[in-house]
């Protein structure tokens, strides 16, 4: 998940993202120059993410930043991973009592 915070925006969208520009947001959330090269290549690490890429879905959250809002963002984004079915619809026994969705 891809966190963009924006202060003019007025509500909240979860947009997947496919192909490089999930690559990219990979690429970016793993690799750090100054400790990746000494766990695993430039290259390996690369093949990582590219696996990560076609295995793993990758979504952009953007809201406002008003923190009232957050309960209605949390909604949004459960509704839509629901839907996209990337988290498994909730019972009352699995979650104590709490429905989710």
């Amino acid at each position: 998940m891809v966190l963009g915070g924006d202060p003019a925006y007025d509500g909240a969208r979860l947009d997947r993202i496919q192909g490089s520009h999930a690559l990219q947001e990979w690429v970016t959330s793993i690799y750090r120059q100054d400790i990746g090269s000494s766990l695993l290549s430039p290259a390996s690490i690369l093949v990582h993410c590219v696996r990560l890429t076609r295995a793993v879905p990758v979504f952009r959250l953007t809201r406002s930043m008003d923190f009232s809002r957050i309960h209605d963002d949390l909604d949004l984004m459960m509704r839509r991973l629901r839907e996209e079915r990337c988290l498994p619809r909730a019972d009352r026994s699995r979650t104590g009592g709490v429905i989710l969705g």
